[in-house]
């Protein structure tokens, strides 16, 4: 770069350069503000990172040094998982049909072979009960599971059970949400 020889083109020379100098201070500007953002992202996501279930409200299932934990004493233990001989096992009885809330009865609608069945009358198969707590008061549904046998082919028709209705009997969704709640509650106190 050759240096000017008159006055005027001196002062030319300087506004430029003032004026570049102007645009790299803004853009320094710019890119401080931009880092500091950035740095304060890294800082919000290591400690998003750093948190597990003993400084956070997150559940332990959520910890991730808890599967090694978790394999090392699965190797260490000696006795097979589940109920142990000799332990009396306890689970949820069914209540009799006058201590019942609700009964719903799950009927066969069609035959296999396209008969209509809903009209025919019908024998109570199999029954489960689910209790649930959806106010204060445990109600108990009974779902009974119909059948009956076509006019038409003979063949025997058994109504469908709800799909999250799979054992005889068995706690509801309200029941479980609650069991939960609670349970999450009384890790945080």
């Amino acid at each position: 770069m050759s240096l000017p020889n008159h006055i005027s083109d001196c002062h030319k020379l300087i506004q430029q350069l003032m004026e570049q100098n102007n645009q790299l201070v803004d853009q320094n500007n710019q890119l401080v503000d931009q880092n500091n953002q950035l740095v304060e992202r890294v800082k919000e996501l290591e400690a998003r990172l750093n948190q597990n279930s003993n400084n956070s409200s997150k559940p332990p299932s959520t910890d991730l040094v808890k599967s090694r934990r978790l394999a090392a004493l699965k190797s260490k233990k000696k006795k097979p998982s589940g109920g142990q001989k000799g332990h009396k096992g306890n689970t949820l009885r069914m209540v009799p049909l006058e201590e019942l809330s609700h009964i719903e009865q799950v009927k066969p609608e069609r035959c296999r072979c396209g008969k209509r069945l809903l009209h025919l009358p019908m024998e109570v198969q199999a029954r489960r009960q689910v209790f649930d707590m959806p106010d204060p008061k445990l109600e108990v549904t009974e779902y009974q599971q119909m059948a009956c046998t076509c006019p038409e082919c003979g063949a025997k028709n058994v109504g469908a059970f709800p799909h999250e209705v799979n054992a005889p009997v068995q706690y509801g969704q309200g029941v479980r949400a609650l069991m939960v709640m609670l349970a999450v509650k009384c890790q945080l106190s």
